[in-house]
Protein backbone atom coordinates (compact mmCIF):
# COMPACT_ATOMS: atom_id res chain seq x y z
CA UNK A 1 0.00 0.00 0.00
CA UNK A 2 1.03 3.65 -0.82
CA UNK A 3 -0.26 7.49 -0.17
CA UNK A 4 1.61 10.06 -0.65
CA UNK A 5 0.11 11.91 1.89
CA UNK A 6 -1.25 10.71 5.64
CA UNK A 7 -2.97 13.34 7.35
CA UNK A 8 -3.50 12.83 11.39
CA UNK A 9 -6.72 14.88 12.35
CA UNK A 10 -5.19 14.63 16.14
CA UNK A 11 -7.29 13.78 19.14
CA UNK A 12 -10.18 11.88 18.27
CA UNK A 13 -13.44 9.83 20.64
CA UNK A 14 -13.05 10.40 24.22
CA UNK A 15 -9.92 12.46 23.97
CA UNK A 16 -11.25 16.24 23.29
CA UNK A 17 -7.92 17.92 23.15
CA UNK A 18 -8.03 21.72 23.64
CA UNK A 19 -11.47 23.18 23.65
CA UNK A 20 -12.60 26.82 23.10
CA UNK A 21 -15.59 29.35 23.24
CA UNK A 22 -16.22 31.45 20.52
CA UNK A 23 -19.50 33.22 20.82
CA UNK A 24 -21.36 30.93 23.55
CA UNK A 25 -20.07 27.87 21.07
CA UNK A 26 -17.77 25.35 22.07
CA UNK A 27 -15.51 23.79 19.63
CA UNK A 28 -13.61 21.01 20.56
CA UNK A 29 -10.09 20.26 18.50
CA UNK A 30 -11.30 16.61 17.63
CA UNK A 31 -13.86 17.89 15.62
CA UNK A 32 -12.07 21.02 14.02
CA UNK A 33 -8.79 18.36 13.19
CA UNK A 34 -10.80 16.36 11.39
CA UNK A 35 -13.11 18.75 9.69
CA UNK A 36 -9.73 20.52 8.30
CA UNK A 37 -7.94 17.27 7.55
CA UNK A 38 -11.07 16.13 5.13
CA UNK A 39 -10.85 19.70 3.76
CA UNK A 40 -7.53 19.24 3.22
CA UNK A 41 -7.49 15.95 1.80
CA UNK A 42 -10.17 17.06 -0.57
CA UNK A 43 -7.52 20.02 -1.81
CA UNK A 44 -4.96 17.57 -2.08
CA UNK A 45 -7.35 15.33 -4.09
CA UNK A 46 -7.83 18.05 -6.25
CA UNK A 47 -4.22 18.28 -7.26
CA UNK A 48 -3.83 14.52 -8.18
CA UNK A 49 -2.32 14.24 -4.75
CA UNK A 50 -3.30 10.89 -3.33
CA UNK A 51 -4.15 11.05 0.63
CA UNK A 52 -5.21 8.94 3.55
CA UNK A 53 -6.81 9.74 7.16
CA UNK A 54 -5.37 8.47 10.31
CA UNK A 55 -9.39 8.33 11.05
CA UNK A 56 -12.51 9.23 9.13
CA UNK A 57 -14.55 9.34 12.44
CA UNK A 58 -14.83 11.21 16.01
CA UNK A 59 -12.69 7.79 17.50
CA UNK A 60 -9.78 7.42 19.28
CA UNK A 61 -6.50 6.34 17.63
CA UNK A 62 -4.06 5.17 19.87
CA UNK A 63 -0.35 7.07 18.56
CA UNK A 64 0.90 3.28 18.07
CA UNK A 65 -2.31 3.37 15.72
CA UNK A 66 -1.04 6.41 14.38
CA UNK A 67 2.51 5.34 13.61
CA UNK A 68 1.25 2.02 12.14
CA UNK A 69 -0.62 3.74 9.52
CA UNK A 70 2.36 5.75 8.44
CA UNK A 71 4.36 3.03 7.98
CA UNK A 72 2.25 1.06 6.60
CA UNK A 73 1.68 3.40 3.77
CA UNK A 74 4.95 4.99 3.78
CA UNK A 75 3.95 8.77 2.42
CA UNK A 76 5.96 11.10 0.63
CA UNK A 77 4.72 13.49 3.84
CA UNK A 78 2.76 13.17 7.05
CA UNK A 79 1.00 16.00 8.53
CA UNK A 80 -0.52 15.66 12.02
CA UNK A 81 -2.82 18.45 12.81
CA UNK A 82 -3.41 20.22 16.13
CA UNK A 83 -5.13 23.50 17.25
CA UNK A 84 -3.98 25.25 20.74
CA UNK A 85 -6.66 27.10 22.97
CA UNK A 86 -3.87 28.28 25.69
CA UNK A 87 -3.02 31.52 25.61
CA UNK A 88 0.24 31.24 25.03
CA UNK A 89 0.35 30.15 21.81
CA UNK A 90 -2.98 30.08 20.20
CA UNK A 91 -3.88 29.16 16.56
CA UNK A 92 -2.46 25.91 14.84
CA UNK A 93 0.03 23.18 14.61
CA UNK A 94 0.80 21.11 12.12
CA UNK A 95 3.65 18.64 12.68
CA UNK A 96 5.37 16.62 9.97
CA UNK A 97 7.60 14.30 9.14
CA UNK A 98 10.44 14.19 6.11
CA UNK A 99 11.26 11.50 4.14
CA UNK A 100 14.68 11.49 6.71
CA UNK A 101 12.31 11.12 9.73
CA UNK A 102 13.15 14.53 11.11
CA UNK A 103 10.82 15.95 12.44
CA UNK A 104 9.39 19.80 12.23
CA UNK A 105 6.54 21.73 13.49
CA UNK A 106 4.61 24.88 11.86
CA UNK A 107 3.17 27.21 14.53
CA UNK A 108 0.62 29.60 12.92
CA UNK A 109 -1.32 32.21 14.48
CA UNK A 110 -4.85 32.68 14.26
CA UNK A 111 -4.61 35.77 12.21
CA UNK A 112 -1.92 34.13 9.72
CA UNK A 113 -2.87 32.41 6.65
CA UNK A 114 -0.87 29.25 4.98
CA UNK A 115 -2.32 28.25 1.47
CA UNK A 116 -1.86 25.27 -0.86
Amino acid sequence: LHAQVVIDPGHGGNDWGAQGNFRGEVFKEKDLTLEFARELNAAFKEKGVEGVLTRNQDHFVSLAERTSLVNKFRPKLFLSLHMNANGVSPGFEIFTLSPIFAFSNINQSPDSTITL
